[in-house]
């Protein structure tokens, strides 16, 4: 890469919202060889609960009725983070190795030129990402979303922080066309929403770019990211809900109004139980990056992208047409196309298929040495 910058990965995404989950700009390099695998399983099994079950929360309180306020439901998160995060960060600091390695100075520049604008990017996308649910479909959603990675690779050209490659091209051509089947075949198709959908992946891929700027390649574990970016993000909220509030009631839209307090007071434990589970959704994910290596982590994210958009189809009764079901399979192909060519380039050097048959040989090599690492350590157990 120029300049001697790693490329950004789109492999994890910020909370409260799925594709803005908060994860690290980039999965590890190594993964613990001695990990075993029902332990990984169970890491994925809840990463991916948990993460799921946080899109239909999400969309539950965004309802009309409910609890429709996306700013002032980003800044509750913002607080829980905040204050729970400082907590773990004085009695478990392995958990915010970025943080405690000393690797980034944390003085008031690195908080201004690179936190903040990271942070106004993340409140913009964590608001807009909730705004939409009004609008078009989690099964819906979830397939716009897989063009993410489009967006963060055109920027990462634009700032130098990716070269042009053929490779790319071609996984890039895989998930437009996806993306294109799944808006045509769309019954419910809304221009507001997917505007807002579009808005709030280039917020998000933005903050992406700029994160990978700001880094000059270091990577960021996700609970050092929450220690280091909620409470900026809580703070310029603050100011704006606050300026909000000075306007006249009806110029302020509902996404950045303020709730009355008999309704905070309604959903006070419901909206909490929603921070909460975002917060576990970091933890959760910090635990999967601690004990897997990138392969599994994007083995994860493909999985979660099917759970979530059959959790739309078979719980909330989201209409979903064949076009669409053909559209996505291509969009999880690519997505997990992209994420196996990022981790390891040269093994597509003489085509994606190739590449791919590599990558399958190697997960399988890899869980079958797990798997005999495991019965000798039973073993020298028992003896």
């Amino acid at each position: 890469m120029p300049g001697q910058r790693p490329a950004p990965t789109t492999a994890a995404q910020p909370l409260p919202d799925e594709h803005t989950r908060l994860l690290p700009a980039a999965a590890p390099a190594a993964a613990p060889q001695q990990t075993p695998w029902p332990m990984v399983i169970t890491l994925m099994t809840s990463t991916i609960a948990i993460s799921v079950g946080l899109i239909n929360f999400n969309r539950y309180l965004m309802q009309p009725g409910r609890f429709p306020y996306p700013a002032a439901l980003t800044m509750t998160h913002m607080i829980f983070c905040s204050v729970l995060s400082g907590v773990l960060r004085l009695a478990c600091p392995g958990l915010f190795p970025t943080v405690v390695s000393g690797n980034l100075k944390l003085d008031a520049r690195f908080y201004l030129k690179g936190v903040f604008p990271i942070a106004v990017f993340f409140a913009t996308t964590l608001i807009l990402s909730n705004m939409v649910y009004a609008h078009l479909s989690i099964a819906f959603i979830q397939m716009l979303k897989e063009t993410g990675v489009v967006t963060t690779y055109i920027l990462s050209l634009m700032t130098g922080l990716e070269i042009f490659s053929i490779r790319h091209l071609q996984v890039i051509v895989c998930l437009l066309v996806g993306a294109a089947l799944a808006t045509a075949g769309e019954l419910h198709f809304s221009w507001i929403g997917f505007a807002i959908q579009m808005s709030s992946q280039i917020s998000d891929c933005s903050r992406i770019v700029l994160q990978s700027i700001m880094l000059d390649g270091h990577k960021m574990d996700a609970m050092s990211y929450v220690y280091l970016v909620s409470p900026v993000c809580f703070a310029t909220l603050a100011i704006v809900l606050g300026v909000m509030r000075l306007l006249p009631a009806e110029s302020v839209p509902t996404s950045l109004a303020i709730p009355q307090a008999t309704l905070i007071h309604e959903w006070a434990w419901i909206v909490l139980a929603n921070c909460a589970l975002a917060f576990c959704l970091n933890l959760s994910s910090t635990l999967l990056i601690q004990k897997s290596g990138p392969m599994i982590y994007i083995f994860t994210g493909v999985l979660k992208d099917i759970v979530a958009v059959l959790s739309g189809v078979f719980i909330i009764q989201d209409v979903v047409t064949m076009l669409q079901i053909v559209a996505f399979s291509l969009q999880i192909v690519g997505i997990f196309t992209w994420g196996l060519l990022k981790d390891d380039p040269s093994k597509f050097e003489n085509g994606i298929l190739p590449g791919l048959f590599h990558h399958a040989q190697r997960l399988l090599t890899s869980s079958r040495q797990a798997d005999k690492n495991c019965a000798e350590s039973r073993l020298a157990k028992a003896a």
